[in-house]
């Protein structure tokens, strides 16, 4: 990451590294005055989380120094890597085939067949294709799915015309199921 990279020719003397997700909990903590512990949620689009894992729906038990990953949202494949911030389909794929792929088909219909094999042959290989955390892919799969987006302009843009989207259109509330294994895992896919 960039900030990484500055940091290390920054020429200072002592340097203190800090888990992405964690320095976003902090930040918030030091904003408030607290040295915790406190029970934080980090949700974004994508960061590398200590376990070489891509993050971004972390729930962790953390003070200003330190952190314990206590859930996260369902691991799911992110076919092409950093493209699927710009390409929710990719998202959208990655979470359907976790389970049964069909049931994503018909909003895959409009994404050129070849550019869907490729990224389909990424998952299927685990080539290109990391597993992540991630609340924006999620939200970014959720405007794939529903239409409303499969390629953006900009990281961000689908999640948040998923937003307007959702609170303009009147609806229920479906269940979202979390299970125990370890830390807590999400499954994002209502199941």
């Amino acid at each position: 990451y960039m900030s990484t990279s500055i940091a290390e020719t920054s020429g200072l003397d002592e340097l203190e590294p800090v888990q992405h997700h964690h320095a976003h909990v902090a930040a918030a903590m030091a904003e408030h005055g607290r040295a915790g512990p406190v029970l934080g949620m980090a949700f974004d689009g994508t960061g590398y989380g200590s376990d070489g894992k891509v993050w971004g729906c972390e729930l962790m038990v953390a003070d200003l120094l330190d952190f314990r990953r206590v859930g996260h949202l369902r691991y799911a494949p992110l076919p092409g890597g950093d493209r699927g911030a710009r390409t929710p389909w990719r998202s959208l794929l990655g979470y359907a085939s976790l389970d049964d792929p069909t049931w994503a088909g018909d909003a895959l219909a409009d994404v050129d067949p070849t550019e869907l094999e490729v990224a389909w042959r990424q998952i299927e290989r685990e080539l290109n294709a990391p597993r992540a955390s991630s609340l924006g892919r999620l939200f970014d799969a959720a405007a794939a799915l529903l239409g409303i987006r499969l390629e953006s302009r900009y990281e961000g843009q689908a999640a948040m015309e998923l937003e307007c989207a959702a609170a303009t259109t009147p609806g229920r509330i479906l269940p979202f199921p979390v299970r125990r294994q370890g830390a807590a895992e999400v499954e994002g896919n209502g199941q």
